[in-house]
């Protein structure tokens, strides 16, 4: 039943002794099942064991799917029955902190800013303001004056307080992208990108076969072109190191490797209303925030991809269902989703561009996916600590990044036609249809899925367990990864040399913790019962609604 607190607060909690009288959740081996705590009374029965024993796994997940201001969380109690001796049923009233980077900081800006000018009807986003280029662009020739977003603001109303102008000349001219270079790095500047470097990206990028335009554009569906210039430009500046410096990531080893800003879509002053984005230089002798050339290079390809499904998005959820127009009816894409198919876009060029491509690495999946996979292990050392999907008004951090990309990797695995690649999933999240996409979110996912939020999270983080334990057969397959062996790769990960995940484990069935449940995201617990073990009684308290699951598999 529910009960209201004093403060206001919803409390999933049983009447006296409910729990060992609901009906037993009985599994065969391999199967799983997903439990609403409103419906339980926030119990799971789990029934005897025979003379083999029995091994469940479950997962208490909150999964609210809604992208709220300030993030949906709860305090949770989760506790065998009767309860262990000594454990308190007092919630917690305070989330334990997560660690936000500042560069994480800024991209998450960019995001929201965008979702406030798509809602905004003085934005604007007519093809006739458009700023239309004279000629066509010739590499080496052309020349053109830009604006640059180069000092990093907190401030709610702009991601940017100063923008400066930038001259720059076009050094490369493919068949979809323009790469502009900086006029203030004559020749490169001192250890800085040569025509060939600038060439061989942007063949990468539109020239080679395969290319990173084709598969972005596969995935996602196709950018917009209000410059009506047909090609997608590129400008390589020092604009970008100074947003570093104003951020402060250069302070903690990180860097603004580049971004794409809706901004320059818009009919407003300051913008460059045409289809941009912008990539860092190197900058080596800089004591402030120094960029050695093969940070930069190294990281150029990911950025071009990871940037240009930001524009894609922006096209298909707020220009075509606007058609052109002044309009604030469409918003651009939730920031949680929209950064995990960028994310899920790195990884795609590393699947599918050519080894011989990426000379920098030893394949391209170690080029374009090692850093999704690096904070996803973040994110699945400790699942309670961050959201699945983080507070609007707040930066992602990037475990959640890591996140996202996982759970768009698992969705795509589970719902995609095309195998290991997932486009066909992609697509549908991006509304790569002539008439693109409004939903956004909890609401797109569901949609491109035909399955509940409800049923999709405790599925996820079941099967985020489950890959450290590689021996298990599930019978539906939602229940683990198939494009990734999760446990292989972290076996040998320098971070550890383990499955990052390790649940709670209890062998008598006495059982308490307590913490906070963020969206999406929760905790997990083994219930090892021996030979003839008694029915195993668990309940979940929590403090407010956030939509909680309890997720439940038999391992043995």
């Amino acid at each position: 039943m529910l009960l209201a607190s004093c403060a206001g607060e919803r409390i999933v909690t049983p009447m006296p002794g409910n729990c060992l009288t609901v009906t037993p959740t009985v599994l065969n081996l391999g199967e799983h099942a997903i439990i609403d705590p409103t419906v339980t009374g926030g119990c799971l029965l789990l029934p005897a064991a025979g003379s083999g024993g029995a091994e469940y796994l479950v997962a208490a997940v909150a999964t609210a799917g809604t992208a709220t201001p300030n993030g949906s969380l709860t305090s949770y109690f989760l506790n065998s029955i009767p309860a262990p001796i000594g454990t308190s049923r007092a919630l917690l009233r305070r989330a334990a902190s997560r660690p936000v980077s500042r560069v994480a900081e800024f991209d998450t800006r960019l995001r929201q800013y965008e979702r406030t000018l798509s809602g905004n009807p003085d934005a604007g986003f007519p093809a006739a303001a458009a700023r239309i280029r004279s000629g066509p662009i010739i590499a080496g020739v052309t020349q053109d004056t830009f604006t640059a977003c180069t000092t990093f603001s907190t401030s709610a109303s702009t991601p940017c307080s100063a923008f400066s102008t930038v001259v720059a000349t076009a050094k490369y001219v493919g068949p979809k992208a323009a790469i502009f270079l900086d006029d203030t790095l004559p020749n490169g500047g001192v250890g800085g990108y040569t025509q060939s470097d600038i060439d061989a990206v942007g063949v990468l990028f539109d020239g080679g076969t395969p290319n990173m335009y084709a598969i972005d554009t596969a995935a996602f569906g196709l950018e917009s072109d209000l410059d009506q210039n047909g090609k997608v430009i590129v400008l390589l500046t020092q604009a970008v190191n100074r947003v570093s410096q104003t951020t402060g990531a250069c302070a903690v080893g990180q860097r603004v490797l580049g971004f794409f800003f809706g901004f320059d879509l818009t009919a407003k002053a300051g913008s460059n209303q045409g289809e941009i984005f912008y990539g860092l230089v190197p900058d080596p002798t800089n004591s402030a925030c120094a960029v050695s050339k093969a940070l930069a290079l190294g990281y150029l390809p990911q950025t071009f991809i990871h940037e240009f499904q930001h524009m894609i998005s922006f096209n298909r959820h707020v220009l075509i269902p606007c058609g052109g127009q002044v309009c604030q009816s469409f918003r651009s894409e939730e920031t949680w989703l929209n950064e995990g198919l960028s994310h899920f876009a790195e990884e795609l060029g590393g699947r599918e561009l050519s080894n011989s491509q990426c000379p920098l690495a030893p394949t391209c999946l170690d080029q374009f996916a090692t850093n999704n996979l690096d904070n996803a292990w973040g994110y699945l050392s400790d699942p309670e600590r961050f959201f699945l999907i983080p507070p609007d008004n707040a930066p992602q951090a990037l475990e959640e990044r890591g996140a996202a990309w996982l759970f768009v990797r698992w969705l795509a695995d589970q719902f995609a036609g095309d195998s290991i690649l997932g486009t066909s999933l992609t697509r549908a999240l991006d509304g790569a249809g002539p008439g693109g996409i409004t939903l956004l979110g909890e609401a797109n996912v569901t949609a491109a899925t035909g399955t509940p939020f409800s049923t999709l999270i405790p599925q996820w983080q079941m099967a985020n367990a489950l890959e450290g334990v590689p021996s298990f057969l599930e019978l539906t397959g939602r229940l683990r990864y198939k494009s990734w062996d999760l446990f292989a790769y972290y076996s040998a990960h320098p971070l550890g040399g383990q499955y990052p995940l390790v649940p709670d484990s209890t062998t008598t069935g006495s059982y308490g913790r307590q913490g906070t449940l963020r969206a999406g995201s929760g905790v997990h617990v083994r219930l090892v019962e021996g030979a003839a073990a008694a029915v195993v009684a668990m309940q979940l308290l929590t403090k407010s609604d956030v939509a909680a699951r309890l997720g439940v598999v038999r391992v043995r």
